[in-house]
């Protein structure tokens, strides 16, 4: 971590978003590098999402990192309670298909009969 980044975060970012996130390390990816931040919550991860760019421009000129141009999350130590917040996997239906269904399965069978027809016959 670069200890300008970490001394000047608050001036740098502003108070909203130095409240929202503080900054881990500065990542080498190829030519570019990438800020991580540790965030809050999902919420403010999308919130500093949307003043990355402002929130580069500054950090780029401030601490002269031209190479700056991106900007990853780690949420905070609480980072394992999203796994319970992940949709379960649907319940497979066990339930026969009931009488309607048939009618439309039949239907869609003779359009593609008919399709295959007119297919052959040109």
């Amino acid at each position: 971590m670069d200890p300008r980044l970490a001394a000047e975060w608050a001036e740098i970012a502003g108070p909203e978003l130095a409240s929202l996130a503080r900054p881990i390390r500065i990542v080498q990816q190829g030519r570019v590098q990438a800020l991580e931040l540790s965030v809050k919550s999902g919420a403010a991860a999308t919130r500093l999402r949307y003043a990355q760019d402002a929130l580069l421009g500054r950090i780029r000129q401030k601490l002269g990192l031209p190479r700056l141009s991106k900007i990853t999350f780690r949420e905070g130590a609480d980072a394992s309670r999203w796994n319970s917040r992940r949709m379960a996997a649907p319940k497979p239906d066990t339930q026969a298909p009931r009488g309607k269904e048939e009618p439309k399965s039949e239907s869609l069978r003779s359009a593609l009969d008919a399709m295959q027809k007119a297919l052959v016959d040109k």
